[in-house]
């Protein structure tokens, strides 16, 4: 009796590699795309010039939700930021891969001509139980 060549072959090997990687794929994320982390920071400029706490907490992961919270959950935080971000514009300067899970988002953000606020935020897509959502995790302040 003949055996087929791919148990033979070096194919016989590749089989359970192959059915390894469609199982596990799923459970590893992807990397966000530029174009996502974008739109992310873009969704939380807009959300703090409408002063709109609720947006903000679901688009903040991490650490950075738990330092933010007690602000968010204050009801006249939501004021102050729609009066501090009102004239403010908003410009994204570039992106950079850090991680497989993260990538930063580098902006200018102009309150005033003698404001200007240059923050890099950190997104991390992280998954939970039934799908991969992106959150900010970090923002930190940058130099040209």
């Amino acid at each position: 009796m003949k055996r087929s060549s791919f148990i033979r072959g070096s194919g016989f090997w590749s089989l359970p590699a192959i059915l390894l990687a469609i199982i596990w794929s799923p459970l590893i994320p992807a990397q966000p795309s530029a174009s996502e982390a974008e739109s992310l920071v873009t969704t939380y400029f807009n959300a703090l010039v409408q002063g709109d706490t609720a947006t903000i907490q679901g688009l903040l992961g991490g650490d950075l939700l738990e330092s933010r919270k007690p602000l968010l959950d204050n009801p006249s935080y939501a004021h102050m930021l729609s009066t501090l971000y009102a004239d403010a514009t908003f410009e994204i300067l570039g992106t950079k891969s850090l991680s497989h899970n993260n990538i930063a988002v580098d902006t200018r953000i102009t309150l005033n001509p003698e404001e200007i606020l240059l923050a890099r935020f950190i997104i991390s897509l992280a998954a939970d139980a039934k799908t991969d959502v992106l959150k900010i995790i970090d923002e930190q302040e940058f130099e040209e």
